[in-house]
């Protein structure tokens, strides 16, 4: 089954919206001067999405009218339990909810997703697996969409193969202990200009943008990703050791060439079909 929301665009039914708004419409958490020092891939952003110089008030009616949309989704799944308990299913049925990604909602001044940012790339995975995992039950690991696929195939006994990721089944079974882990975001798509990835390793999250500083959060004493480490020579080792992980089977410089190659195939394959060279929304390289 399969929730759109919450998602943009923000429109919110009355009866959930005016739960929030005017009442409960906060603001992000900007700390003075925080938007003049974003990396340059996040002013991209920005730029890119027409985030700069929007009035408080509407930020408020958008972050409302989100936090309209989760209770409207908390409500449809809710139905969901409700209707495989009415049939007895409910002792006999894993139900997982996971999201594709997340929502900056304002935070960082960025709106929609496509950012390394906390908001943006850290979705929820909710896991209700009967007579193994209790109401409460958290597990403190660093886990991906492609481990939860793997997770699937382990609960269902189902040939692997070469599947990627690691199965969290012995996690939730109590038959380890692990709250290591690793997850990965890659981005190449609108709004930038550059091959970016990110990699989470415990407390550490660092970005790496191609041919640009990189970001290092220690995310346990700065969850809301507002100093950069990655300069502080004390941690020169954690961002050593992090690139290392994100460049391993990974070539930035191979990617930015096909990227580009390929804008370019699509720019004359829409001259010759249109009769005028073709150029993307997106405009000034940016990828797309």
């Amino acid at each position: 089954s399969s929730v759109f929301t919450p998602h943009f665009p923000f429109i919110a039914r009355n009866e959930f919206y005016h739960r929030y708004y005017p009442d409960h419409a906060d603001l992000p958490n900007l700390p003075a001067g925080h938007l003049e020092n974003l990396h340059p891939q996040s002013k991209r952003l920005r730029r890119h999405f027409m985030c700069e110089d929007i009035p408080e008030e509407q930020i408020r009616k958008a972050r409302a009218a989100y936090y309209g949309l989760v209770e409207f989704c908390d409500t449809r799944i809710g139905a969901i339990l409700d209707a495989l308990e009415a049939n007895n299913l409910d002792r006999n049925t894993i139900v997982a909810y996971i999201a594709d990604h997340g929502e900056l909602n304002g935070e960082h001044g960025m709106w929609y997703k496509c950012s390394f940012y906390e908001q943006s790339s850290r979705i929820p995975l909710i896991i209700r697996w009967p007579g193994v995992t209790n109401p409460g039950d958290r597990f403190k690991t660093i886990a991906s969409l492609v481990d939860f696929v793997q997770t699937m195939l382990d609960i269902g006994e189902a040939a692997t193969g070469d599947t990627d990721g690691r199965s969290l089944a012995p996690l939730m079974k109590g038959e380890v202990d692990d709250g290591g882990g690793l997850a990965f975001c890659e981005y190449e798509a609108h709004g930038t200009d550059r091959p970016g990835r990110m990699v989470r390793q415990g407390d550490f999250k660092l970005n790496y943008y191609h041919g640009e500083d990189p970001e290092l959060f220690d995310l346990r004493t700065d969850p809301g990703e507002f100093n950069n480490l990655a300069a502080d020579s004390g941690y020169r080792n954690i961002t050593k050791d992090l690139t290392e992980i994100v460049l391993d089977n990974w070539d930035p410089v191979s990617i930015d060439n096909h990227v580009r190659r390929t804008q370019k195939d699509r720019q004359l394959i829409a001259s010759a079909t249109h009769g005028r060279p073709w150029s993307p929304p997106w405009r000034n390289g940016h990828y797309g």
